[in-house]
């Protein structure tokens, strides 16, 4: 009855062959080696390919770094995480990509004083923009009595 089966259908003796180990089909049932051949297939990328990638993913990290820069969420982040760095409870290392584990530790303290200083200039932009805004009520959204509340609580020197 087996090989009556077999002959009617050719899935079925194909599926028998297989369930019996017999790989003489040329198919591959180790994923390893299906992996393998599917990777064979790909091209891989040319010098230019790898630099057009390259330039899309800059040009995208400077456009998320805009948006950071452009929300108070994100500044008022940036902000403390540097009064993280500057009390020593992260490291820069932690935070930047541009320090490697092979860096002495006079580099890294370099890097964390141009980071810091950075993170200063941000400060101070920010302080700037802030009184800005509140000196215009209009660009706030708030009414005069509301906005000089807010300017008088927030303390800026």
């Amino acid at each position: 009855m087996h090989t009556e089966q077999a002959k009617k259908s050719p899935k079925a003796n194909i599926r028998n062959r297989l369930v019996a180990g017999d790989t003489a089909l040329g198919e591959v049932t180790d994923p390893v080696k299906m992996y393998l051949r599917e990777m064979g297939g790909v091209t891989l990328l040319s010098r230019e390919g790898e630099n057009e990638i390259g330039r899309k993913i800059e040009a995208g990290e400077r456009e998320v770094l805009h948006a950071l820069l452009e929300s108070t969420i994100g500044v008022d982040y940036l902000i403390n995480l540097g009064v993280e760095i500057e009390k020593g409870k992260i490291r820069l290392k932690h935070v930047i990509r541009n320090i490697d584990e092979g860096d002495d530790h006079v580099e890294e303290m370099t890097q964390t004083e141009q980071f810091l200083a950075t993170i200063r200039t941000i400060k101070d932009l920010n302080k700037k923009n802030v009184v800005k805004n509140f000196s215009h009520p209009a660009r706030t959204n708030l009414n005069d009595e509301d906005s000089g509340k807010l300017s008088s609580a927030v303390p800026i020197k």
